[in-house]
């Protein structure tokens, strides 16, 4: 019994360390793009890449090259291609190769850990 209320009080603190750490990676990704999260869920505002595309082209012009068949589509093969053209954006921009995220986890919502470290350290190398 005292295990279990142990492990519960863990669970409540890491929770509320991924929540700080989302309300840290929206807020840094709203002051750079402009665009607001508005409460939504970190990866169901980041799932399409278009977020991201802006994030990426505001921190270096160009980055990800506008492509009409990936800009404003909203069918999963592009919203994917957006995404792993920030994947390998974050690459060029300094961040480590252990820190990137996979496309398919983000857009699924999986692994939202590694989408976290990713934006954090892109925010350190980029500030």
């Amino acid at each position: 019994r005292q295990f279990a209320m142990l492990r519960s009080g863990s669970d409540c603190l890491r929770k509320q360390a991924i929540e700080a750490e989302d309300e840290e990676v929206s807020s840094w990704i709203e002051t750079v793009t402009g665009e607001a999260c508005d409460g939504q869920p970190l990866h169901v505002w980041l799932r399409s890449g278009q977020v991201l595309f802006k994030l990426a082209n505001e921190l270096q012009p160009g980055i990800i090259p506008k492509d009409p068949h990936q800009i404003g589509n909203g069918n999963c093969f592009a919203q994917m291609d957006l995404l792993a053209a920030f994947a390998r954006a974050c690459r060029q921009l300094g961040v480590p190769d252990k820190d990137i995220f996979s496309a398919a986890a983000l857009y699924e919502g999986r692994d939202m850990e590694t989408t976290r470290r990713c934006l954090l350290s892109l925010a350190r190398v980029r500030n």
